[in-house]
């Protein structure tokens, strides 16, 4: 059955898109449509694809007026693949895939509901190219690490269609809101995930991606943003931001996904949603994050940050006003 390919574009890089257009056009499978979604108005990127593409039938360029940003354009892209699918692979504007990479994944899908190979992380900055390391995800810790740290990478991933059923409409998005941590999480009770270690592409870092693979010193840095934030306006307001945006994501995924699921949901992962849905600290999160943190199944800093935004929030729970003005 033909697959689609959804691809995300926003001021793109020309070199960069022409690249990553071409390394789909040169997929070993090739049944397949790719939608091309221009978000905002903006004819100088609509003219790249369309000169890079020719003739070639299986593109469609999509040029809606209005932006919605990284998050909602995926959810309209989405939102136009039928459900006889024969799957689903997202697709950012500045990477370049291997040939080989469909023929790899698809196939796992008869296993599991999605599938993320690994990838070559190169730099492109300043006239330098070079490859400075391997982006390789673990989506072996169960739900609750997912819920906890994105372990999906969707420009990585391909997926079956009947996880949009559940995942469609997006839930509401905070700061820290991502396409592919939702999917992730809908892809994990619509049937599992699973990750191989081939790389079936490359990363590009160029200092301008929407989205960038985290790197060394990350806890340090998000640590020293933390601190610039509480300096800057007061520890209260930076707390409050973690409330808001870190812990409040991971409470309307949780539950979206109670609700979507519905008895569906096994024992385990309604435990870990249920925890994470209370929007507050309780015995079982702070167990499950410890618990997480000795098996390294989770960063320090984002473990730590949503153990900081959940006792801030109180007893309360999230939902309850937000301090302000301190």
């Amino acid at each position: 059955m033909t697959g689609y390919v959804c691809m995300a574009v926003y001021r793109p890089d020309p070199d960069r898109l022409d690249a990553q257009l071409r390394s789909v056009a040169a997929q070993t499978v090739t049944d397949w449509v790719c939608l091309v979604g221009i978000d905002g108005h903006d004819d100088d990127a609509a003219r790249l694809v369309r000169d890079v593409v020719g003739a070639d039938p299986r593109f469609c360029v999509l040029e809606p007026e209005d932006r919605r940003g990284h998050y909602r354009n995926f959810e309209r892209l989405l939102a136009l693949v039928p459900a006889d699918a024969g799957w689903v692979a997202l697709s950012d504007q500045d990477d370049v895939w291997y040939p080989h990479k469909l023929e790899t994944l698809v196939p796992h899908l008869r296993d599991v509901a999605l599938v993320q190979g690994s990838a070559r992380v190169r730099e492109i900055t300043g006239g330098r190219d070079a490859v400075v390391g391997t982006a390789h995800r673990r989506t072996d810790g169960g739900l609750f690490p997912l819920l906890v740290d994105n372990q999906v990478t969707g420009s990585f991933a391909v997926l079956r269609p009947e996880v949009l059923t559940r995942a469609l409409p997006f839930p509401e998005p905070t700061d820290v809101g991502y396409h592919d941590h939702w999917l992730a999480v809908c892809a994990h009770l619509a049937g599992g995930l699973r990750t191989i270690d081939e790389p079936v592409q490359d990363y590009v870092q160029h200092g301008a991606n929407v989205l960038g693979e985290a790197r060394d010193g990350q806890v340090a840095r998000r640590l020293a943003a933390l601190r610039r934030a509480a300096v800057r306006r007061s520890p209260a307001a930076a707390a409050d931001y973690l409330v808001e945006h870190r812990l409040g994501w991971r409470v309307r995924v949780a539950r979206a996904a109670l609700t979507r699921f519905g008895d569906g949901v096994a024992p385990t992962d309604r435990a870990a949603l249920t925890t994470f849905a209370r929007g507050r600290l309780a015995r079982g999160l702070l167990a499950s994050t410890v618990g997480a943190l000795v098996r390294r199944d989770v960063p320090v800093a984002r473990a730590l940050a949503l153990l900081v935004a959940s006792t801030w929030v109180g007893v309360g729970g999230y939902g309850r006003t937000v301090r302000r003005g301190r």
